[in-house]
């Protein structure tokens, strides 16, 4: 066993990237867990599930080790490293580290790409949209600074890049239901969910390569709706607490259901028939339990925190002739029988 290093400052390498890779996807994979479960709703919300996106988030923007980070050298790590991933690629001149960093970075330019082509369609759609002056309502109070445009080329109740406009499709809503897009769409605009939406976008370019990182936007998508839904029943009164959850469920009846087109788009029914039930459940025990327990928090915090006091880094030994020993203090070889950390 070899003594853990302290380390006394903050520094990005290539086992802090895994590491945090790691603990990553640990989270993502409760996050997933939680909201997959709908028995677990009274237990977890939305606070909760906030501080595990707000983890997840800052360990793949930041994969650093901190400064109470001790770091494990490992043997059987240092071995991976050394004759898979710095394997020479036939005669390239190249390692195979070398290649999987060249396919992410192209990787990445591919989505920046397709992700700037998204925003570009996005910019231009008043273009397409193709609405009267007379189809534009303007709702007091509600929307004092917001645009409601109506059009046949909408397919369900949304919000689009940043613009202060809200893009509804030619369906004859009730009076209550439009009331509740409103209320809900609005909410989304003054919480500046759509650039959340765009780092996780962000993340998603850089990560392709991560499967998880599309179960992450995707339950991430899933948070911003819900916490929208909290927030707008706590402006609602007692007896029009249900009436929000059937309108949820009204909505969605009467809209075109359709695969999301672009990454900018939030909706109010802009979900599958499953997680649609997902959702107005999640709502539902809002009435009874709208806060998750302390405890619960304080130990969220507590892992999220501990989660990086400890990193491996590849311990090598000594190699020569292209046999692996370790030196003992009296200079004798002593041959290497076993992978140990």
């Amino acid at each position: 066993m070899i003594a853990p290093q302290f380390n006394f400052f903050l520094r990005i390498s290539q086992s802090s990237i895994l590491n945090s890779i790691f603990v990553a996807s640990l989270f993502i994979l409760f996050l997933w867990q939680i909201l997959n479960k709908e028995k677990n709703y009274k237990y977890f919300r939305s606070d909760f599930i906030s501080i595990i996106v707000v983890l997840v988030v800052c360990r793949l923007i930041l994969p650093i080790e901190c400064f109470y980070t001790w770091t494990l050298p490992s043997t059987p790590y240092g071995d991976l490293h050394h004759y898979v991933l710095m394997a020479p690629v036939l005669n390239t001149g190249l390692e195979i580290k070398d290649v999987f960093i060249l396919i992410c970075i192209v990787g990445s330019i591919i989505q920046l790409i397709r992700y700037g082509y998204e925003i570009y369609q996005t910019r231009f759609m008043d273009k397409y949209v193709l609405v009267s002056k007379e189809e534009r309502m303007k709702v007091d109070p509600i929307l004092t600074d917001f645009t409601v445009v109506k059009s046949e080329y909408i397919k369900q109740p949304e919000v689009r890049s940043f613009k202060r406009m809200i893009y509804l499709p030619k369906v004859d809503f009730s009076e209550q239901e439009l009331k509740y897009i409103l209320l809900h769409e609005t909410r989304h605009l003054k919480n500046h969910d759509l650039f959340l939406l765009q780092i996780v976008n962000v993340l998603q370019i850089i990560y392709w390569w991560f499967p998880l990182i599309y179960v992450f936007r995707r339950e991430f998508q899933f948070l911003l709706e819900i916490r929208v839904d909290y927030q707008v029943s706590k402006i609602l009164n007692q007896d029009e607490y249900l009436d929000y959850a059937q309108a949820m469920i009204g909505v969605n009846k009467k809209i075109e259901m359709q695969k999301v087109k672009y990454s900018q788009n939030l909706g109010f029914a802009n979900f599958e028939k499953s997680e649609l039930s997902h959702r107005v459940a999640f709502y539902l025990e809002g009435e009874n339990r709208r806060r998750t327990s302390k405890l619960l928090l304080a130990l969220l915090l507590i892992f999220g925190i501990g989660s990086s006091a400890f990193i491996l880094e590849p311990y090598y030994g000594e190699r020569i002739f292209g046999e692996d020993y370790v030196g003992s203090s009296n200079s004798y070889l002593i041959e290497k029988k076993r992978w140990h950390i």
